[in-house]
């Protein structure tokens, strides 16, 4: 299929974007490995049985949304209003960027990733136009405005997921790993973490700690752990600036009703 000059110079321009994608990708892997288990308190908000999500409120008022992981098998018990003990893999925001740049860059790595991809000319053109729906979504703060064109088109690579890895009750993932490595460098029982990627709204960062909350579409206020590579950038915000944010969403490995 011949490519018109035009197209040839943007794609040619976006092999650096996906070049650092890539980077960063694999950066959200290492920064998420390092991470430690949390165990707190907590009182379900809600509970998704769907998509696993359950939202709680800590004792000082924080929201946290975690995904129950296959080995949460209590999922369909818990109710709004069950005080429960809770222990998870704390999210880690891989990238934070201004909004504009992150979106236009996303969308060149798409292009680059298209032109290396054989296909009909007709299901490139049908692609190209994924492609754009994901800017335009992108710019929007849509959540997860690349999921579309993401399950066409990857741009992780084998290297950077996990291999489907069968669970304790069933299911299996091939998604982020959020569990740490082990001393002797070989990974525990690990699952799945659904991603985030979305502009949203920048509420606060703590320097101490590299955590910094955002402010996600749907109202809630969420933190993340910011990847050491991005907590400059994070350190130079300030409330209410829009931050595109690409991280990994809290996995529970437990949820314990614990009575009040």
């Amino acid at each position: 299929m011949r490519i018109s000059p035009l197209i040839a110079s943007v794609l040619a321009a976006a092999l650096p974007a996906a070049i650092a994608l890539a980077a960063a990708a694999a950066a959200a892997d290492q920064s998420a490995r390092r991470e430690s288990v949390i165990e707190t308190s907590a009182t379900v908000e809600s509970v998704d049985q769907q998509t696993r999500e359950v939202r709680l409120r800590a004792p000082d008022g924080r929201t946290l949304a975690v995904v129950a992981g296959p080995g949460v098998s209590n999922l369909p018990e818990l109710e709004a209003g069950d005080v429960v003990r809770v222990a998870y893999y704390e999210s880690v925001a891989a990238r934070l960027d201004d909004p504009r740049a992150a979106c236009a860059d996303r969308q060149q790595a798409y292009l680059a990733r298209l032109d290396v991809t054989p296909m009909p000319s007709e299901q490139k053109n049908a692609y190209l136009g994924s492609i754009t729906g994901g800017f335009q979504g992108c710019m929007a703060q849509q959540a997860n405005p690349w999921q579309q064109i993401e399950r066409k088109l990857p741009l992780r690579t084998a290297q950077q997921e996990t291999p489907p890895q069968p669970q304790a009750g069933g299911g299996a993932s091939k998604t982020v790993v959020v569990a740490p490595m082990s001393e002797s460098g070989e990974s525990p029982e690990v699952f799945g973490a659904n991603t985030v990627d979305m502009v949203v709204e920048f509420v606060s960062y703590d320097a101490s700690s590299g955590v910094a909350a955002v402010k996600t579409p749907d109202g809630v206020v969420r933190s993340f752990r910011v990847n050491p590579a991005m907590r400059d950038f994070a350190a130079a915000r300030r409330p209410g600036d829009r931050v595109a944010i690409e991280a990994t969403n809290a996995a529970a490995i437990s949820i314990a009703k614990t009575g009040g």
